[in-house]
């Protein structure tokens, strides 16, 4: 699953005591459903939008705005290296008060 073992499960565990607001992006979409229920179940984490890994490049702008328009404080991106780095980078001009997060999900 997503994020690193450590830090991962202590930010998620921090976020859902705060409300802090999280956006998932990444992974196929039934692996990433089985995430969010889990966020939700284990930690109560707010998560404000998702979108599977499956994406095409012409749809990147539009996901850059639905995580905008969320108002995630931190963005969590699993789509492998250097895909998700190129695209935390890019969507950091779009929404650049977040937390972004890249990695696997070791949940």
């Amino acid at each position: 699953m997503w994020l690193a073992p450590t830090f991962g499960k202590a930010l998620m565990a921090r976020a859902g005591k705060e409300g802090t607001p999280v956006f998932l992006v990444g992974g196929k979409p039934e692996v990433l459903a089985q995430t969010e229920a889990k966020l939700r179940t284990q930690w109560n984490v707010n998560i404000v939008g998702s979108q599977d890994g499956y994406f095409t490049p012409e749809q990147r702008q539009a996901l850059f705005a639905r995580i905008h328009a969320s108002g995630a404080k931190i963005v969590t991106v699993a789509m492998g290296s250097p895909k998700q780095e190129l695209l935390m980078r890019d969507c950091r001009e779009v929404h650049p008060h977040a937390l972004y997060m890249g990695g696997g999900r070791d949940l």
